[in-house]
Formats: C-alpha cells, structure tokens, sequence
C-alpha cells in the first residue's frame, strides 16, 4: 500500500476491503484494490520474486523487492498473498492471516 500512495496517477483509485471471515475458515483476507493499469499475464506469476521488475515501461522506479518483502512477511505470519489482475482495470491483492484467539 506503501508503494502505491507513493505513486497516486490521476484518475487511480485504491482500496482497502475486510472481508468478514467465512464460516468454517479460521483466517481473515483483505483485499487491496486499485484501479491502475494492470499486470501482464505473463508477469503475474513471478510479481513476488526477489528484484522482479516487469520489462514494460512505466513511469517510477523500484527495486523490486516490495511485494517479495510482503510476501515474506505474511507468510512468516502464517498466512498467504497473491494477485489477480486485469490489463487498463487495475489489480486486486489479497493477503490471508490466519485468525488468533
């Protein structure tokens, strides 16, 4: 989310939904949404590894290492992280924790 206030483009959006815990599930997910241009098929399935930048070109710089340090983090937590996402619509991440009493 860090990363995304950062760089706001005008006319994106960004959101940050709770979803109430289903029945049956022990883990809560939240979803981060935005209305940005979207990831490419081909780079959603590597978005998580370590210096992985897409080769398209886009305004702003990174290293590369935001959502790998994400992922680290939630899952150290027990839970899990990953992306859909649509080409001009935006993209929708969603992390899952497991719920603790």
């Amino acid at each position: 989310m860090g990363q995304a206030n950062r760089c706001p483009r005008v006319g994106r959006k960004m959101q940050l939904v709770r979803q109430a815990t289903r029945r049956g599930q022990d883990a809560v997910i939240f979803e981060i949404r935005d209305s940005g241009s979207g990831i490419p098929p081909e780079d959603l399935p590597r978005i998580f590894e370590r210096f992985y930048k897409s080769k398209r070109p886009k305004q702003g710089s990174g290293t590369g290492l935001g959502l790998s340090i994400a992922k680290h983090l939630v899952e150290a937590h027990g839970g899990k992280i990953w992306a859909e996402s649509r080409l001009a619509e935006g993209s929708t991440f969603f992390i899952s924790l497991p719920r603790q009493f």
